[in-house]
């Protein structure tokens, strides 16, 4: 039977040098023991996002706060080499739920959610909602998917607002366009930006304004990708590229 992963949003390394129980979040705990339906001294695996992993037993089984004692500690699966963050136009709620899982699931490091001209008008509060829903689900991917770290996701900005992080390569998919390889050349970047428009692609006003910001159009092949199967593909071909997918 295969030990269920769950993310801890507190700092576990210090329990575990102190002998103490950790509490987990109503979330976590809820999921444990409701949707798992796990009881007293079943086995699982904690981890933090510091790298680490921690195998426990369930020493409470509440819903609302559940408590796990740590037995013990060991490194979990690293990174990809490639650090990369996806700036992705917002679209359809489940095409982007989808597109947040994917990613986080194949090494992405930071998601920006980026407002374009093309896409569905967003309130504050409507925002600030789909953040906390973003944010576990990019949690339930990381526990899935093995990995010991959950990507950082930034608050939705509008495209005009937006400040891209430095890197060594700054990629915005555009169909028909060159291939990754053949931007990248002979080189091996280690730090990867990738714009991904909305349904319906970006304005031309949008476009010129990523270029000048020192964004290079690229594509995947002959064929034109929704929105929510675009960033997988570059994602994949970039991990396998430069990253850690070989």
């Amino acid at each position: 039977m295969r030990i269920p992963r769950i993310y801890s949003s507190q700092p576990l390394s210090d329990s575990m040098q102190q002998s103490r129980a950790v509490e987990l979040d109503s979330f976590a705990s809820n999921h444990l023991c409701k949707v798992l339906r796990m009881g007293l001294g079943r086995e699982l695996v904690l981890f933090d996002g510091s790298g680490g992993e921690y195998q426990g037993e369930i020493e409470l089984a509440d819903a609302r706060c559940a408590r796990v004692r740590l037995v013990s500690q060991r490194q979990g699966v690293k990174d990809s080499p490639l650090e990369l963050c996806l700036a992705l136009g917002l679209s359809r709620a489940d095409r982007f739920d989808w597109a947040l899982q994917k990613a986080t699931e194949l090494g992405v490091n930071s998601v920006q959610p980026l407002i374009t001209v093309r896409s569905e008008k967003w309130s504050a509060a409507r925002a600030e909602k789909k953040t906390g829903h973003w944010q576990r689900l990019m949690i339930s991917a990381a526990e899935q998917s093995g990995r010991c770290s959950v990507p950082q996701l930034h608050a939705p900005l509008k495209l005009t607002d937006w400040q891209p992080m430095a890197a060594d390569l700054r990629l915005m998919l555009q169909p028909g366009a060159q291939s990754l390889a053949t931007i990248a050349g002979n080189e091996m970047p280690t730090s990867l930006v990738l714009v991904v428009g909305p349904e319906g692609g970006f304005e031309n006003s949008e476009l010129e304004l990523l270029s000048s910001s020192g964004f290079v159009e690229a594509g995947v092949g002959p064929r034109v990708m929704r929105t929510e199967t675009a960033p997988v593909a570059v994602i994949s071909l970039a991990q396998f590229l430069w990253g850690d997918l070989n």
